[in-house]
């Protein structure tokens, strides 16, 4: 992205790294080629979210019919070229994100409503604030370098929506850890402690331990395509990318 550019303009940009937790707001995405080394033995994830206040997981939220169609919608509108990531601004000159995501963001309050706090509930669906959209394309293997959003840049309440494969995030503070698996369909949000207190991150592996709904036997997961949609409001004065003095 070129670093004067205005992330409250109309923008659709795409590049082969995740862009989240750096002044530019890179963050690796990588594949198992070029992915670090792990340096510690898995834990095995569990479906049932952890104990971390203002995580929020929302399982199997999506219906299958609408998990199909922003698949396809990816597929054949996003993921066109060699980059596995798009990011999507709204602003003034274009409040709206493409019309694909239109069904996912009007069930969002169906699916939040019931449980997440009304300030943080409005924050995320009712916000003037620009929002912005990441769109991700994970093959097997590739991951996410542990981060936490830029806290100067997004608001609190950011919502994760996981398709067509599972994966496992990892979710690390002063030496405590924990793995939760995410599942097609599930949605999740980071909110509070969780969002700004907790790295979460995805490691770069092509197969995941899972523990079963009852904790007890372990059973091996292997990874295929996944992709996610994230969503997060940006804070006032945070759509320019570029002249932070860095």
């Amino acid at each position: 992205m070129d670093p004067g550019s205005r992330e409250g303009s109309p923008c659709f940009s795409s590049s082969r790294n995740s862009l989240f937790d750096s002044d530019d707001d890179e963050v690796e995405q990588q594949d198992r080629e070029s992915a670090p080394e792990a340096t510690s033995t898995p834990i095995a994830a569990s479906s049932t979210p952890p104990p971390i206040p203002g995580l929020f997981l929302f399982p199997s939220a999506l219906p299958i019919k609408l998990q199909h169609s922003l698949a396809a919608a990816l597929s054949s509108s996003v993921w066109t070229s060699s980059s596995n990531q798009v990011m999507l601004f709204t602003s003034t000159e274009r409040p709206s994100l493409p019309s694909f995501l239109d069904p996912l963001l009007d069930l969002l309050p169906e699916i939040l409503s019931p449980v997440l706090p009304p300030p943080l509930l409005d924050l995320i669906l009712h916000s003037p604030l620009p929002r912005q959209a990441i769109l991700n394309l994970y093959r097997p293997g590739m991951g996410i370098t542990p981060h936490v959003d830029l806290p100067h840049r997004y608001e609190d309440g950011i919502v994760g929506v996981s398709l067509v494969g599972s994966t496992v995030m990892d979710f690390t503070h002063d030496g405590e850890a924990h793995s939760l698996l995410l599942r097609p369909g599930d949605v999740y949000v980071l909110s509070g402690e969780a969002r700004f207190g907790w790295k979460h991150g995805i490691a770069y592996r092509e197969e995941d331990w899972i523990s079963d709904e009852t904790g007890g036997e372990l059973f091996l997961l292997k990874r295929r395509m996944r992709m996610s949609i994230t969503l997060r409001r940006m804070k006032e004065g945070a759509n320019v990318v570029g002249d932070e003095g860095e």
